[in-house]
């Protein structure tokens, strides 16, 4: 349906008055309309196509699953080396800081950009997931005592809100 004359006078007045604040407005940082349609820049300024950027958006949580698991299975393999217990114990420990700090790490490091949003993202997801699993504790028996289990999964939060502290830092360059 067309527009009669007033109101395209008053779209127009209305595009007028509001022209200047939409051209002095920043860009979104999420938005890569800037930039051509074939190519986007990475944090290392290397072009890289969508399809490229869309596979590594998409790989961020397998990523980080994959580095979490890869952590386990070295602590697994290193506690079939070890006979003692207090040694199992000591394992499971470095298991839970060092496998939720990979998890974090991994898939920020995977992300193409907004790296520090994604350790947020997946921290929180960590946390969430350690709560509920505690949670889950209360209900159900293990072999582990709860108190051994709150510790396990303090451990992982702290080494998890690590990792968002060191990317916050800047601390490590990622590409």
């Amino acid at each position: 349906m067309p527009l009669t004359p007033e109101e395209e006078a008053d779209r127009d007045a209305f595009i007028d008055k509001h022209k200047n604040a939409l051209e002095e407005t920043e860009p979104s940082v999420w938005a890569d309309d800037d930039l051509p349609a074939d190519e986007i820049l990475a944090p290392d300024s290397k072009p890289q196509s969508r399809m490229t950027l869309a596979l590594r958006w998409i790989a961020v949580l397998p990523a980080a699953v994959a580095a979490y698991f890869v952590i386990q299975l070295v602590i697994i393999l290193m506690d079939a080396t070890m006979a003692e217990r207090h040694a199992e114990w000591f394992l499971q420990l470095i298991n839970s800081g060092a496998s939720s700090y990979a998890f974090v790490f991994a898939g920020a490091y995977t992300a193409p950009k907004h790296q520090f949003i994604v350790s947020i993202i997946l921290a929180t997801i960590f946390v969430v997931s350690m709560i509920g699993l505690l949670t889950l504790r209360i209900f159900v028996e293990t072999s582990d005592p709860l108190w051994w289990l709150a510790l396990a999964g303090v451990i992982s939060i702290i080494a998890a809100i690590a990792a968002v502290k060191q990317l916050s830092e800047g601390k490590w360059q990622l590409k």
